[in-house]
């Protein structure tokens, strides 16, 4: 079973039909979902690959219109483990299904899986096969109904103090910021610059908290992070909190504990694998001096 993934801190994308319904201003679970979303409570993404079919002119003009108010993801070239996952997802996941059929959606579910925790969704075909691709992807395919169960539930935990999942460093004597912050300083449209900035020396605090004890977990969420920070320094017309979000959501999840970790569900990747503290001390150190 796949740990809870709290819809209140990692990102959450939106399938094509989901758009298509607040073009349509039907049905009251995704009203509900868009005032948490305009509360600031929750991460609404579009995965690109649903972009490119939300835009297509065969698209009605008021559902493209809608979609171009989201976030979206950009494409990137997968990795070979990624590439090996996305194809033991399509083989696994397709069922009794032509592959041709299915293999789209399931695409779109690989992406997401990049990017987020949940994948919001109509699509009576992926939500059959919502509890393999959890245990292969680790994203949660629900239903705007079943989505909006697990917000509730997410506030319960976090108003119990049972599932606050961020870590404090501390630095001379001082406890650094949190990650509550950081996203606070997003929501309020803080300075990108100084917020990278910072986010970045929370980043060596954290590697350094775990140099004696760096494993395959950890390398790979902290590469992830260092990818996100890449993406929003180059990023272009989009809004610039997108990628300090990833990056906040792959350096917690670096810590996420041992018990509740789901290492098998992709091949390890050799160069992750391979990297040291020290590579990984000066990829972020390259980042913050601008290099």
């Amino acid at each position: 079973m796949s740990r809870f993934a709290n819809p209140l801190y990692v990102n959450n994308l939106i399938d094509a039909n989901f758009v298509d319904h607040i073009a349509g201003r039907s049905w009251e679970p995704i009203r509900h979902i868009l005032e948490l979303y305009a509360a600031g409570e929750i991460q609404l993404i579009i995965p690109h690959s649903v972009l490119t079919e939300l835009l297509s002119h065969r698209t009605p003009a008021a559902v493209r219109a809608v979609a171009q108010e989201f976030i979206f993801t950009i494409p990137t070239s997968l990795t070979a483990a990624e590439r090996i996952q996305r194809d033991r997802l399509l083989q696994r996941a397709k069922g009794n299904a032509e592959l041709k059929n299915i293999a789209a959606d399931l695409s779109h579910v690989a992406e997401a899986s990049k990017y987020g925790g949940y994948f919001i969704t109509l699509d009576e075909r992926l939500l059959k096969r919502a509890a393999v691709i959890s245990d292969m992807v680790g994203v949660e395919v629900v239903t705007p109904e079943h989505f909006i169960e697990r917000v509730a539930e997410a506030k319960v935990m976090n108003n119990e103090g049972r599932a606050h999942i961020f870590y404090k460093l501390k630095k001379t004597g001082k406890i650094m910021q949190d990650i509550d912050s950081f996203l606070q300083k997003l929501q309020e449209n803080g300075d990108i610059n100084n917020i990278r900035n910072e986010l970045a020396e929370l980043f060596i605090h954290r590697l350094e908290s775990v140099k004696d004890s760096l494993g395959y977990w950890e390398k790979l969420h902290f590469s992830n992070a260092i990818r996100m920070l890449r993406a929003n320094i180059s990023l272009i017309n989009q809004p610039r909190t997108l990628w300090l979000r990833a990056f906040i959501t792959s350096l917690d999840n670096a810590f996420i504990p041992a018990a509740e970790r789901n290492e098998n569900y992709m091949p390890r990747d050799k160069e992750i694998d391979s990297l040291t503290y020290e590579q990984l001390m000066e990829a972020i150190e390259s980042i913050s001096n601008g290099s």
